[in-house]
């Protein structure tokens, strides 16, 4: 696993929503030397939880860019050996432009939440 590989396990869909789980770990590159999890990544998480559900949905992976965060809400912190669930929703798309809406909780609290876009470009 790289450093950037966040996402353990896409759990799938429940409503509108694509759930993913992950457990944060020492070798993460936004883990802090106090060992918590720096607020920038919950939204690399929302990112990383919607190409999960890309790729589990279109039967491949496609590469992405996140290029933008709006309406953020830093709840929580997380620390490493906690175990998160990232849940995501398409909320539009324009072209190979997508808003997602997302959240970052352990167990029932919510640490983060907000809308991330991406840019998901087509192959070829």
């Amino acid at each position: 696993r790289g450093a950037w590989l966040l996402i353990d396990k896409y759990l799938g869909e429940r409503g509108d929503f694509h759930l993913s789980r992950t457990t944060v770990r020492q070798d993460w590159i936004l883990v802090d030397a106090d060992q918590e999890l720096e607020a920038a990544a919950y939204f690399e998480l929302m990112a990383q939880a919607f190409a999960a559900a890309r790729g589990a949905s279109e039967g491949g992976g496609r590469s992405g860019f996140l290029v933008g965060v709006t309406e953020v809400e830093n709840l929580g912190t997380a620390r490493v050996g906690d175990v998160l669930e990232i849940s995501v929703s398409l909320e539009a798309q324009v072209e190979d432009f997508v808003v997602v809406v997302g959240r970052v909780m352990r167990e029932d609290k919510v640490l983060a939440r907000g809308r991330i876009k991406l840019f998901t470009p087509r192959e070829g």
